[in-house]
């Protein structure tokens, strides 16, 4: 028996969200459990019928089916609709058929695979083991997560979850839409576990949640938990698109900046460690309006000091979650390192007041520093630097891009941290190496930048090897330009 990877769901499924359920002429031979599992789940845009006004109830549904359930299921469940852009070329998938999209972004979600002839076998149905395997997947577990082979280590998985609650399903067989629905609504029907996102807007019916990748989602408001604006919260989504917010365990950090030392940053009077699992969420403010990156925590080394939001028009102090003495989530408004040597560019300079005689603010960190005498004689803005910070003075030394080995090139292909250019080139990212999107304006000239965005196929960029790296490959940096 093959095992393989998808995501969820019933048959049928649309983008357009139905307002109230259906009622279906040929399901009078269901369960009650079932038809309320029909209703609830065509109730939320979930499974259709057809045009003749039948569900189906006792029909199949294939891999190729499944492929466009789970894409759909998988947005709606995790609120992710993003998708890398990998081609797998499945030997027996007709170029053009409906279901090609649905099967590219399901493979790209790494839920799911093909065989291992290089097959996907579109038209053979789908067994009930592997859509529970999918539904437990879809929850936040994988293999690592389980013990024993599978599928017995996924069906004790869902028999803990509930999945299988009032279900009595052959699940070494294809499956029924019915069935597949009563499945799917033992999982909706369970608390997810809580996300974490930071709240744009709110009022007494909905809520605009700003998210890690800087998208923002509206939901119907169930239950606000005491947030408001700007902050940073706990939520779970229902399947009728209701959050509900809450507060616990999110902690504001009484000091506006903290030094990291070794990993671990003291927050409140007490130490906790930055991991590669650290959710850092980079706000930016300045302007009155949100806007969210990620950082990588492995970015913010031994001596950088990590501060809040301070602006004239948005103060917004760090916040926090930890589990333990690590921390799962971080909000700040930016960062600067101390002796390390970084990248980026001025945002403003020569400024002047009671404690800085030539001032220097860079894009991405709201701190003023004074400029050293070991920084360039003369700085530009639009110029790439180099620099360092100690004792808040910023030594600035403009990079020779001209001599970058990568310049503006399409990314084509990766695999791990390994990156193929359209010039036959490749670089290597690990995690010294300093990814900076730069956002230009109408004239050429840099607007906005960010720090730790996550490549993918199709950026065009540029890439300065660090020559000090045992790797000839190995990037110091990697610039995304984005007009």
């Amino acid at each position: 028996m093959k095992k393989f990877w998808i995501v969820l769901l019933s048959l049928m499924m649309f983008l357009a969200m139905a307002a109230t359920a259906v009622a279906y002429t040929d399901t009078a031979g269901c369960t009650e459990a079932e038809k309320t599992a029909i209703d609830n789940l065509s109730a939320m845009g979930i499974v259709d019928g057809y045009p003749n006004g039948e569900f189906a109830p006792n029909g199949n549904i294939t891999r190729a089916e499944f492929a466009k359930v789970a894409v759909n299921s998988y947005i709606q469940y995790t609120g992710n609709d993003s998708f890398t852009e990998v081609y797998y070329e499945f030997k027996d998938l007709v170029d053009g058929a409906w279901y090609t999209d649905w099967i590219q972004k399901a493979c790209n979600a790494g839920m799911l695979i093909g065989y291992e002839d290089n097959t996907f076998r579109p038209n053979n149905n789908i067994t009930g083991n592997e859509i529970v395997t999918v539904l437990v997947r879809t929850m936040g577990y994988n293999d690592q997560d389980l013990q024993g082979s599978w599928p017995q280590n996924y069906i004790d998985k869902a028999k803990e979850l509930g999945l299988l609650n009032n279900v009595n399903i052959n699940l070494d067989k294809a499956v029924s839409r019915a069935q597949v629905c009563l499945l799917v609504n033992n999982m909706f029907s369970r608390s997810k576990d809580a996300d974490y996102a930071i709240v744009e807007k709110i009022d007494s019916k909905s809520v605009d949640l700003l998210m890690l990748n800087n998208k923002t989602k509206n939901y119907d408001l169930k239950a606000a938990g005491g947030a408001a604006a700007n902050q940073l919260v706990a939520y779970t989504v229902n399947g009728q698109n209701q959050a509900e917010l809450s507060l616990n365990g999110i902690s504001t950090a009484k000091d506006s900046s903290a030094r990291v030392d070794d990993n671990a940053v003291t927050l409140n009077g007490k130490s906790y460690k930055l991991t590669d699992d650290t959710k850092v969420y980079l706000v930016d403010g300045k302007d009155g309006d949100l806007q969210v990156d990620s950082a990588s925590a492995t970015l913010i080394g031994k001596g950088a000091v990590i501060r809040g939001v301070n602006s004239s028009k948005l103060n917004l102090p760090m916040q926090f979650v930890a589990d333990g003495d690590q921390l799962k989530v971080l909000v700040i408004g930016g960062y600067s390192t101390s002796g390390a040597v970084s990248f980026g560019f001025i945002e403003d300079m020569d400024i002047h007041s009671s404690r800085l005689d030539n001032g220097v603010k860079l894009f991405g960190d709201d701190t003023e520093y004074e400029k050293s005498a070991k920084s360039d004689e003369t700085l530009a803005y639009n110029t790439l630097y180099q620099y360092s910070v100690k004792d808040n003075y910023i030594t600035l030394n403009a990079v020779d891009t001209a001599k970058e080995q990568i310049k503006a090139k399409k990314i084509i292909s990766f695999g791990d941290d390994l990156y193929n250019t359209e010039d036959d080139k490749q670089f290597v990212v690990t995690e010294d190496t300093q990814i900076i999107k730069v956002v230009l304006d109408k004239d050429g000239e840099v607007d906005e930048v960010s720090y730790g965005y996550e490549l993918k196929k199709g950026d065009v960029v540029s890439v300065r090897y660090d020559v000090k790296a045992e790797d000839e490959q190995k990037a110091a940096y990697v610039i995304v330009y984005d007009d």
